[in-house]
């Protein structure tokens, strides 16, 4: 049961992480083709 828990947490964490990753990347570039 604790296991199942930790492996839903880890991939909530990963996937949020390369969310804002993504966020981060495309404000980068819109960045880049304003200045």
């Amino acid at each position: 049961m604790g296991e199942m828990v930790i492996q839903i947490l880890a991939a909530l964490a990963e996937s949020k992480c390369a969310y804002i990753l993504e966020r981060a990347n495309d404000g980068r570039i819109a960045a880049m083709k304003a200045g």
